[in-house]
């Protein structure tokens, strides 16, 4: 009888999501952490981002 050879099985595993809740906090909190560095001018200043666009719609500036 003639040896019969098979075809080799592709690996069906699934991704590793063990760790996707870690990763996504990480990713959050770094996010978090830029925009905080970001808005921080806004915040030391007293004057909410929103207060101050409208002054610059007013005065008639553009954003760029």
């Amino acid at each position: 009888m003639p040896a019969v050879s098979l075809p080799s099985i592709p690996d069906l595993s699934l991704p590793d999501f063990s760790d996707a809740t870690g990763k996504f906090t990480g990713e959050l909190n770094a996010f978090t952490q830029q925009l905080g560095e970001a808005l921080r001018p806004f915040l030391t200043t007293g004057e909410d981002l929103s207060s101050r666009l409208l002054k610059k719609a007013l005065a008639g500036e553009r954003r760029p």
